[in-house]
Formats: C-alpha cells, sequence, structure tokens
C-alpha cells in the first residue's frame, strides 16, 4: 500500500483526555505511514501516555505558534524572509478584515509558513476550528487535500459561541468531513453540510492494549469513573447517586480518576454527603494505574450531560474502554453514547441529570452480578466491530489515499 506524509492539526498534544488523537497516530504510524503533529498549545501536564514515550512520537510534534508575542514576532520574521519568493501568499495571510483574530494573532502566517514546503500528501484536522484555519490556509494557496473530524464541543459549545454561520467557508473548501457519530452527522447535515463530503468515522481504541476479563461477585463492589472534572461529566449526579445508593447498599467504593477545574467542588460535594469512606477522588493516573482501576472495578458509571455553555461530549472514549475490558455500563442517552452503549445489552442508559435513574440502574447492577458477564461480552463485541482501532485505521487510511490520488485536487508543488 502506498505510504503517506500525513500532518495532523490538533488544539494540544500531548493531552492526557485526548487518547482518541493518539490512538489514530499510532495506528497510522504502525502501518508505516509518516505523521506529524501541527499543536499549537503543549499543555505540559504531569502525566502522558506511554506509547508517546515508546514510539518516539514527539520529535514529530511542532508547535509552529509561540504562546509569546515577542517569540511569535521573531518567528514571523524569520519566516517571512526565508519564504519572501512567496510574498504575495504571505502578505494574503495577513489580511485582517478577511481572517480576523487569526491573523492579527500570525497564527496563519506561522501555519502557512510551517507547511507550505512540507509536500504533504493530505491534513487531518482534529476539531472544526482547526478545519476553519485549514479552510482560510486553502484560500491562501494551500491546496493540499485535507479532512476534518468533529467531536462534540465543535458542534456544540463552539457553534453556540460562534454563531450557525462560523463553518460556512470550511464546508466550502473541506474536501471530507468525519464526525465521529451519526449523531454529529445530522448536525453537520442541519448546518449545511454537503452530506457527499460526509462520512462517519468513530474514534476507537487498540484492544490489545485492554483485555477482556469476566466479572466476579466480591465483597466490595467497585464503580469506577475516568473523565476530566468538567461539567459535561456529569460527576455532580454520579456522585449524589452514589450517596443514595450507599443507603442501602454499605460494600460499594465509587473512585472517580481525572483531574480539573471542578476537583474543589467535587470534594465539598462529598463531604456535605458524608459519603468521604464511599467516594474518592484519584485525580490524573497514569496508564499502568488505568489498567488496574479497569481490572480491579465491576462497574463503570459516565452520566454526561450537555453543559449550561453548550459543551457536549462526542463518544467518550473511556465508556469504548471500559466496555473492551468487560465492564457493564451506567450512562445517559447524551450525544452519541447510545451508538456505543446499549441499553440493556451492554449496560444502561439513563435521561441527563436524573439522579434517581443512576441510583436504580446502579442498585439493580449491585444487586445482579450474575448478569456482568453477559453485559460485559456484549459490551466488548460492540468495540471489536464497531470501535476497534486496527478497523478504523483502514477505514481512515483508505479515506486518506483517495484524497492523495484525487487528480482535480491541485497541490502547490
Amino acid at each position: 500500500m502506498e505510504k503517506l506524509k500525513i500532518a495532523f492539526i490538533v488544539n494540544a498534544f500531548p493531552k492526557i483526555s485526548e487518547t482518541f488523537i493518539l490512538n489514530q497516530i499510532i495506528g497510522l504510524r504502525q502501518e508505516g505511514h509518516q505523521v506529524d503533529i501541527y499543536a499549537f498549545d503543549n499543555p505540559r501536564e504531569s502525566k502522558i501516555h506511554d506509547k508517546i514515550i515508546e514510539m518516539n512520537i514527539g520529535k514529530h510534534v511542532f508547535y509552529p505558534v509561540p504562546k509569546k508575542l515577542f517569540n511569535r514576532l521573531i518567528l514571523a520574521s524569520l519566516s517571512f524572509i526565508k519564504n519572501v519568493y512567496k510574498f504575495e501568499l504571505n502578505i494574503s495571510t495577513l489580511n485582517f478584515r478577511k481572517y480576523g483574530h487569526d491573523a492579527k494573532s500570525l497564527r496563519l502566517f506561522l501555519m502557512y509558513t510551517s507547511l507550505v514546503n512540507k509536500k504533504y500528501d493530505v491534513i487531518h484536522c482534529h476539531f472544526g476550528n482547526n478545519g476553519k484555519i485549514m479552510s482560510d490556509l486553502k484560500n491562501v494557496g494551500l491546496n493540499i487535500p485535507f479532512t476534518t473530524t468533529f467531536h462534540g464541543y465543535d458542534l456544540s459549545k463552539y457553534i453556540q459561541k460562534n454563531g450557525n454561520n462560523i463553518y460556512a467557508s470550511l464546508f466550502q473548501n473541506g474536501d471530507c468531513f468525519l464526525p465521529i457519530s451519526e449523531y454529529w452527522r445530522s448536525k453537520l447535515l442541519r448546518c449545511g453540510c454537503d452530506p457527499n463530503r460526509i462520512k462517519v468515522l468513530h474514534m476507537g481504541v487498540n484492544l490489545d492494549d485492554f483485555i477482556y476479563s469476566e466479572r466476579e461477585p466480591a465483597n466490595t463492589i467497585k464503580i469506577l469513573t475516568i473523565g476530566r472534572l468538567v461539567e459535561k461529566k456529569g460527576h455532580e449526579y454520579a456522585i449524589k447517586a452514589v450517596a443514595q445508593l450507599v443507603q442501602n447498599n454499605q460494600n460499594v467504593l465509587y473512585q472517580i480518576a481525572g483531574d480539573g477545574p471542578l476537583k474543589k467542588e467535587l470534594e465539598q460535594l462529598i463531604i456535605d454527603l458524608n459519603v468521604e469512606q464511599y467516594v474518592t477522588l484519584l485525580g490524573s493516573v497514569d496508564d499502568s494505574k488505568l489498567e488496574t482501576l479497569y481490572r480491579e472495578s465491576h462497574i463503570f458509571l459516565l452520566p454526561s450531560v450537555a453543559a449550561a455553555n453548550g459543551d457536549m461530549e462526542g463518544i467518550p472514549v473511556v465508556l469504548m474502554e471500559a466496555q473492551a475490558v468487560g465492564l457493564p455500563v451506567v450512562s445517559t442517552y447524551h450525544s452519541g453514547i447510545p451508538e456505543l452503549v446499549k441499553d440493556g445489552l451492554s449496560g444502561f442508559l439513563v435521561p441527563e441529570r436524573d439522579i434517581d435513574a443512576i441510583t436504580e440502574k446502579l442498585e439493580f447492577l449491585v444487586s445482579h452480578p450474575e448478569i456482568w458477564k453477559e453485559m460485559g461480552k456484549n459490551g466488548r463485541n460492540i468495540v471489536e466491530e464497531d470501535f476497534n482501532q486496527s478497523k478504523l485505521t483502514r477505514q481512515l487510511e483508505n479515506i486518506f489515499l483517495e484524497l492523495a490520488n484525487r487528480s482535480d485536487l491541485h497541490k502547490p508543488y
């Protein structure tokens, strides 16, 4: 198979909560493709995924737009001199009236000069805001085929903030749009995207990293949540539901792995509900600890909600991981989650923010361990069929190859 030179444009890298991006990169690299990552931010988190170090991915990560204005100006000056022969194109990236903040901040100029001489076969943008930047780059002459993956916030919070027409140029210039669920495909259509350029492509997990095991009854039932401590993850409702659960079931331990801005608020909620002995906030965990948590838990809980600012989930990768290892799941009818978690088959779904419904489903699972095995097996089968990174990598490869070889998509070299 033809080997491609691919650029990913992402908001931040490496980011512990965005395993879906890393999974794609790993899958493509394992197939022999060159993948470079262009990120606007380095979160410098205390923990990173082991695979980033093992596969030496760091040397393929670039940060073309410095955070500090002075550094940006110096880099832009050097880049301008180096690319002076493309004077007209360079100047067009500074059209403040047309491109607004991306021009004023030099983001468009620096992205253009970073990409223009690299001879990529295809550029893959994660999140609609980065697809929009690539659309503007195409307007100024960077005629490289590009795809845009839409995840969740870019079709919810981002549109609520910037208006329904924010993607008009992207829909015109983009070559292929890859919503991660049928739910978001429908939203793209409502926004005016050409249906012939939309292909649903789920995010997935590497099944070799998540060993399936059947869950056995235990003296202490361990319930697990993994997710950033932000509103859309629904931690508040999970904690309140567990507080009700333990009134009748004292043999429960609820662990939440993840960090975020709501940490203090959730710590106080745990104290106010007097459930400190049942509910533990673990903070951010590394891959080895994550593996242990999955292996030792019995039920997975993630009651996602639409946040007040409009932010919504895609299909949380942790739900794929939980089902892959054989955990029955309790989640919500939110975004694309019902495309993964099948109510009554691999777990239970409840309405958003319905604490009593969450409690009821947890209580049923705690009281009926005999159904864990069947639910766990069903969940694993769903992931193997529809959220298997190996299969999804081949689908993405085919999309990239088709675009790279289309004669009507002219390149500037």
